[in-house]
Parts: structure tokens; sequence; C-alpha cells
């Protein structure tokens, strides 16, 4: 049996189903709350020792494997750190993924401390309060610590934490503000439990979405898979997972292509997806997660990564080869300051490749030859990383453009035309990617989760 992921897709008022293939999955216990399950705590709390989510769950609830994998107990006396009761380890067949259950008792069959098969659904164990040893108080309330690590490390308790930087997944999902003791591998477990409480398996958040046609195009993910929309297909690489955590950083299209774009890790790598040839990257960070956005040039063989920094670094096929400049013009650069968060390409101006870089607050930098905009032309949060996503209004290369804050707001820079409706406002950091073809007066943006909306523009005059 074969279960659809389903990103709803707003259009004039409308909505459409963009499917892509998935497995199986069972909701690891009963649903509830409005997102599928209560959410009191995050996964670090500002706690050395959280290396899940706490969810409140009334003693007895029934645990189920949510996917097919194999399950180990391990039984605990403790209160700290190792989850009393005890905790269950499910090895998912989807090697080499991992999820766990602390503070839980197995169901006799599971105790003799061996891996045992099981079934997406079948039960496994039960929510259970743990007591100290010696003075027999509780360990807390009843709830489960629920725990994923993409890369199956069953041993460093840290790579249950999710990698950075740290992004809000979904809505009632709050990361702490305090001190949050990350660095380990996995996708956000934020993340992975929404996407079970819902019937998806977890393949990494939407991170990014570009466009081949005016209603047609992608959704990059974290994990690197592609979800085609509106149409769009996509073979062969891209197709499914490339990495199994939370690598992915941006894809790109070329307008009127189908099954073809390149999809950008948090290295540097340049990935080409579908028919694409592959190409030559320029730089690369195999130790940070400096790769932030990326544009392809017209011939569609060529383009531009940006980094942390505001730093432009070209790629190229072979065909093209080593012809594009390698230290491009920028007037927005930040040493040692991760606050670039968009690059777009408006094309060659006075000969020279151009266009413009967005930062965290929203200022909005030329580069190459771009006309340079004022502060007036565009929206600014001095206080706040709140500007998500930059991209350019072809109709009018001078600085004509949008940006798309965290929350889901579209907003105008130059002289680009009013924005009349958007679909959806979420009203925290969700918002991730835009697009808008050449032409069109509907545009596109995409959360986290996968949602993807549509905002309208006022025709050109």
């Amino acid at each position: 049996m074969a279960l659809v992921t389903t990103l709803l897709v707003s259009l004039n008022g409308s909505r459409i189903d963009v499917q892509a293939a998935a497995s199986v999955v069972s909701p690891p216990w009963s649903p509830g709350g409005t997102l599928g399950f209560p959410i009191y705590y995050d996964y670090s709390n500002n706690q050395p020792g959280e290396y899940g989510i706490d969810v409140p769950l009334v003693a007895g609830t029934v645990i189920h494997a949510p996917e097919a994998g194999s399950v180990q107990y391990r039984a605990c006396r403790s209160c700290k750190d190792c989850w009393s009761p005890g905790y269950i380890v499910e090895q998912l067949n989807r090697r080499p993924a991992v999820v766990q259950f602390g503070h839980v008792r197995a169901l006799s069959r599971y105790t003799d401390g061996r891996f045992h098969h099981v079934n997406a659904g079948d039960p496994i164990g039960s929510v259970q309060v743990g007591f100290a040893p010696k003075t027999g108080a509780p360990c807390g309330g009843a709830h489960v610590e629920f725990m994923y690590n993409s890369w199956g490390n069953l041993s460093r308790q840290n790579y249950y934490l999710p990698p950075k930087p740290l992004y809000l997944p979904t809505p009632g999902c709050p990361i702490s503000k305090g001190t949050i003791p990350s660095g380990g591998v996995g996708f956000d477990p934020c993340y992975v439990l929404y996407s079970y409480m819902t019937g998806h398996v977890p393949i990494g958040p939407r991170r990014s979405l570009s466009m081949i046609s005016g209603t047609s195009g992608y959704v990059g993910t974290g994990s690197g898979q592609v979800i085609p929309f509106g149409g769009a297909t996509i073979t062969g690489q891209g197709a499914s997972p490339l990495w199994g955590a939370d690598y992915g950083r941006g894809v790109a299209t070329c307008s009127g292509f189908d099954d073809y774009g390149y999809e950008l890790d948090l290295h540097g790598g340049v990935h080409a997806l579908g028919t694409a040839p592959p190409v030559t990257i320029t730089a690369s960070w195999p130790k940070s997660d400096m790769a932030r956005g990326l544009v392809l040039r017209p011939d569609c063989q060529s383009g531009y990564v940006l980094d942390g920094w505001g730093g432009l670094h070209p790629f190229y096929s072979a065909a093209v080869g080593p012809t594009l400049d390698t230290n491009p013009h920028v007037t927005g650069f930040w040493p040692n300051m991760d606050i670039a968060r968009s690059v777009d390409y408006v094309g060659e101006i006075n000969g020279v490749d151009s266009g413009y870089v967005l930062d965290g607050h929203g200022g909005v930098h030329e580069w190459g030859d771009a006309a340079p905009l004022s502060s007036s032309e565009y929206p600014y949060w001095p206080d706040l990383d709140m500007a998500r996503t930059i991209i350019p209004y072809m109709l009018d290369p001078n600085g004509a453009g949008y940006v798309l804050d965290a929350w889901g707001g579209v907003h105008p820079i130059g002289s680009a035309p009013r924005v009349v409706s958007t679909s959806w406002y979420w009203e925290v950091d969700i918002a991730r990617g835009m697009a808008l073809s050449p032409g069109s007066t509907t545009g596109y943006y995409v959360d986290s989760l996968g949602s993807v909306q549509t905002f309208s523009i006022s025709a050109p005059s």
C-alpha cells in the first residue's frame, strides 16, 4: 500500500494537490492538540540533558512503531539522561535512520535486550513514570521524550539533536531562545515528529522553491529530494533523498526545461538533477554550513553560489568552462558573520553578470553592475533576522523584485508592481522559498513543511 505526501497549493482562491510518493508511516501515539501532538517543551529547554522533544502524555499511552524496523528495549533506573524507566530504540528499515522513545516500558516480548522486527503501527510499549532508586521520588510527570537521528548512531546522545543552523519548523513547536546544545547530525526532531503525526515519511524540511513555467516547478528539501508540482517531473538524481540529514540549501531550475536543475548542499556542493550536466564548483566548505543560495545563468549550465558571509562563487559545466569571473564585484560582505540569506540574478549589465544579495535584516545589496537601491526601496528589520528570499522582477532588471520574510510576507522592492494578494501569513518563522516566472502575475512561496502558497501582483502598466 502506498501513501501520498500532499503539498497544498492555493491558486487564485482554489486549492490543488501537489503530490510526491512516500512510504506508509504510523503516528507513534494517538494524536492530540491542533498540530497532531501536544507539545510543551522543545528539544533543548535550556537543559544540557535534553536530547529530544518532551511531550506530555497520560501514563499508559501506547507507543507504536512509526515505521517498519527493529526495536530494542534498554532499561534505566536513573532519573537522569537515560530516560527512566527505560527507552525503546528502533532501527528503521530505511537505514540508517533511528527513532527513540524515552520514559517508556516495552512490551514484555521486547525486554530481552535483543532487536525484534516490527511493522509500522505495531504496539511496542507504553508511557510510564520512572522512580529514583534511592528516594523513590518520581522522575517527572508522565511524558515521552521523542528522539530521531538520521545517521543511525545509537551511542552518542548529542546525535539526537538537529544540526546548526536551527530553524523553527512548525507552529507550536518552539526552539528555546536560551543556550541550545546543538551539534547533532539528524533532522530537527520537531519536524520529524510532525511528519509522523500527519502520515508523512520525514524527508527533510522544505527550504527552497524554483519555477520551470508559470505554474510548475520544484520544491527543494533538506534531504536533497526534489518535489515537483504543477505537472513538473524529476527522474534519477533528485527523485529521492540525496542525504540522510538536513543538508539541502537551495534548488535552481531553468525556465522551460523539465526534469532539469541543480541543488545546493550546505558545504557548497552543486548537484545536477534529472538530465542536467554535472558542474565544477570553485569554492567549498567541507566542515562548515556556509552555502546559502544559488542562481543559474541563462545558459542553464553555470551560475553562482552565495555563502553566508555574502561572497559569490561561480560554478560551470564542461561545455561552459572556467569563463566566469571568480571574484565578482559584491557590495555586501560580512566576514565571520553568517547574515547573507539569498541571491538573485538579473542578467548581464554592461557585459557583467549582475544581481542582488539579501541580508537577514532585509538589506538589498547590488553585485556585478546592478543599480543600487536606496534604503527606502526595500523592507528592513534592523533588530531581527527576518528576510529569507529575494527574487527579481524580470520585466525591470534595475532593482525591481520581491523579498519574502520569515512569516510569509511578500514585499515589492524598487519599482516592482505591488502585491495585491497572498494566500497565507503564518506569523511564525517557517517561510523559506519564493519564485515568480518572467511575465507572470502569480508567484509561489513555500513553508518548511511543504505548504506551497501563491501571491498575486498587479499587471504591468
